[in-house]
């Protein structure tokens, strides 16, 4: 906080070096102590610092959230801070039963509570604010604090309707050679090139030739992605014995990549909500259910048809 808006007895109080660890105990209560050692926990005795127990540690599984809360992460010209919890000094205010410990944490505010009570709460002391412990559903919409793992999931989606579709398109061509109608079936690619090229000569003209050099390349990329798909839908079509197993096809090859983004998704944004309360748990649980939709989408996808038998 600013000095200037502090009293003088609280500006040398604070003048004077903390000496860690350091014991307070509680006026009119002298069984009841409490001790800090410049770490992330603040402990408590009931029998004059005979015995000491935890009453308030950070949350071992909630530490990486906050720290990422902290740094302003997936926010536009956030000035972050590393994640500080550590108790430096503390007083105790009142007496008896009506006590309040008070504890400094780092750059984090203070901790107030009392021995007994099972909740402490932290509070911001000017620009020292506290970061959560857990988020809300308005911290997933946009999803900043777990922006670079919804890419991820996006892309896994991605990847699955791909790996999908080529299992599918194997499973739907009954093989031989191409024909020269499908050799000639260029369209696809040609309105993805004029389109590409329209997008950058607009960009050109709008005087933003200086993100044409990191725009061009994913664009191509999705490009060549979005048309490889479409051509190679339309030729699984064409030669399917069926056209209800190709359409079949497709719905589960998209159906399945919906679902495989979502399952990736949804782990982390428990994780924030605190639901799941640790991040490898989060992970492990997104492996696991892309995994299991994925091998589920294959094993639903048609099966390739078998010619019917001739008659001897």
């Amino acid at each position: 906080m600013d000095p200037e808006t502090l009293p003088a007895g609280a500006l040398r109080s604070a003048a004077a070096p903390v000496q860690l660890p350091k014991t307070v105990c509680v006026p009119a209560l002298d069984l009841v102590c409490y001790r800090i050692a410049g770490e992330e926990k603040l402990e408590a005795s009931a029998d004059g610092g005979q015995t000491w127990q935890v009453a308030w540690s950070v949350p071992a599984s909630r530490r990486a959230y906050m720290a990422r809360v902290a740094s302003g992460y997936g926010r536009l010209l956030a000035c972050g801070k590393d994640l500080d919890l550590r108790a430096s000094d503390i007083v105790v205010l009142e007496r008896g039963e009506d006590h309040i410990a008070v504890v400094a944490l780092g750059n984090e505010g203070i901790l107030r509570g009392r021995y007994g009570l099972a909740e402490w709460s932290r509070l911001g002391v000017g620009w020292a604010e506290p970061s959560p412990e857990n988020g809300e559903i308005d911290d997933l919409f946009p999803p900043m604090i777990i922006q670079g793992e919804t890419i991820i999931a996006i892309v896994a989606g991605m990847a699955a309707f791909i790996f999908l579709s080529m299992v599918a398109w194997a499973r739907l061509e009954p093989g031989g050679e191409q024909t020269s109608e499908e050799r000639k079936g260029r369209s696809p690619w040609i309105v993805g090139t004029v389109v590409d090229l329209c997008l950058l000569v607009l960009m050109a003209l709008a005087n933003l030739e200086e993100l044409i050099r990191f725009v061009a390349p994913p664009l191509f990329i999705l490009t060549m992605v979005v048309v490889s798909m479409v051509a190679g839908w339309s030729r699984a079509y064409r030669r399917a014995s069926l056209a209800s197993e190709a359409r079949h096809s497709l719905w589960i090859s998209s159906y399945g990549a919906i679902l495989v983004g979502a399952l990736a998704w949804i782990p982390f944004a428990l994780w924030v909500l605190g639901t799941i309360p640790g991040y490898s748990a989060a992970l492990l649980l997104a492996v696991i259910g892309v995994l299991l939709v994925t091998t589920h989408a294959i094993g639903r996808l048609s099966k390739p048809s078998r010619p019917a038998s001739q008659a001897g």
